[in-house]
């Protein structure tokens, strides 16, 4: 049996020093969210900065890619010709759409839609753990944490789990979220791809509760960029049941991110309305709702993928496209035979 007690903890939720971190960091979620809410088709335009996300939780793992190389790739090659860094990277991009579709269509988060998010992470090593054995060691070789051996044992922790993200207590989301992450994480349900379907599902326990209406929020940058405590933090509450310092160290992630998630927004959303006005007042013939969407639903474009997107001829889009080089507006590079264009000041902001 693993010692891994069940959910809600024994810890004092309503400590004065959490709440008041829960209030900070509840107010920059409520601003980045209504932020979100308030623009014309933000599932177009806030698309290419997912792959942020999807980068940073990779690089975790050690799984090293880049954010221009990812939205590179998602327009210039086939699946089958990615480096496995870059594969690893896409399908997790993938796997956090799968998991938000799933929960906005369903409205609750549980143990079969964990695994159809993992699947995608791990297609050749999906599903629940069945074999004994598995230990998470640090860096030195070290066991530091033993996670349920026996298949029913992790299903009913994962039945608990599911109750708790789902239940409608009065904790506060934030709290919950935190709380969730660290039984996740010790549950280890699969093989591999653990770290990764946890970080989804913070960003899925938010959508499921209305905290945020688009995953967009960047968790797992801030995750990387203090991944010595995130660990240290993690075990901690294993050994000390130290609860109130993990709580306080991802209220304060979640705080951090939104406002920084929230600045992102912004800029794309000024950069696109200044696009509006150049493809009416230069290239009125070129200008449509439809075409100003395309140019932020993808950070690079090339003539063939535009000609497939938008019903405009091949010759049309060439001609365009050169222009707005010519005057400086768009660059462009050679990958291949392809020639691929991009809008510097998107690139500069997604990066």
């Amino acid at each position: 049996m693993s010692d891994l007690s069940i959910l809600p903890p024994n810890f004092n939720t309503d400590d004065v020093d959490i709440l008041k971190k829960a209030l900070e960091a509840n107010i920059a979620l409520a601003e980045l969210n209504g932020l979100i809410y308030s623009l014309p088709n933000y599932d177009l335009l806030l698309q290419p900065l997912t792959a942020r996300e999807a980068v940073a939780s990779s690089e975790i793992e050690n799984i090293r890619t880049t954010t221009l190389d990812i939205l590179q790739a998602e327009i210039t090659r086939e699946s089958s010709l990615l480096p496995s860094a870059l594969k690893e990277t896409l399908n997790y991009k993938d796997a956090l759409f799968v998991g938000y579709n799933l929960v906005k269509n369903k409205g609750f988060l549980a143990t079969n839609i964990v695994v159809e998010i993992q699947k995608i992470l791990e297609p050749a090593k999906y599903g629940i753990r069945t074999q004994m054995g598995t230990v998470i060691a640090d860096g030195y070789g070290n066991i530091v944490h033993t996670p349920p051996q026996k298949e029913s044992e992790i299903r009913d922790l994962m039945d608990n789990l599911d109750s708790y993200i789902n239940d409608n207590s009065e904790v506060d989301v934030l709290i919950k979220m935190a709380i969730s992450h660290y039984q996740f994480e010790s549950i280890h349900p699969f093989y591999d791809g653990n770290g990764r379907t946890g970080r989804i599902l913070m960003i899925l326990h938010l959508v499921l509760l209305k905290r945020l209406h688009y995953p967009v929020l960047f968790l797992s940058g801030y995750i990387l960029s203090q991944k010595e405590d995130y660990y240290r933090l993690l075990q901690e509450v294993r050994t000390k049941n130290n609860w109130k310092e993990w709580v306080l160290f991802i209220l304060e992630g979640v705080r951090i991110q939104s406002l920084e998630t929230a600045k992102k927004v912004k800029q794309i959303s000024d950069l696109k309305l200044n696009w509006k006005k150049i493809l009416k007042q230069e290239y009125p013939q070129f200008y449509s709702v439809e075409i100003l969407d395309y140019l932020f639903n993808f950070a690079f474009y090339t003539q063939t993928h535009m000609s497939d997107k938008i019903d405009l001829s091949r010759p049309t889009i060439v001609k365009y496209l050169d222009l707005m080089v010519l005057n400086n507006q768009m660059k462009e590079k050679k990958v291949g035979k392809e020639r691929l264009f991009f809008i510097p000041q998107f690139l500069e902001i997604l990066s």
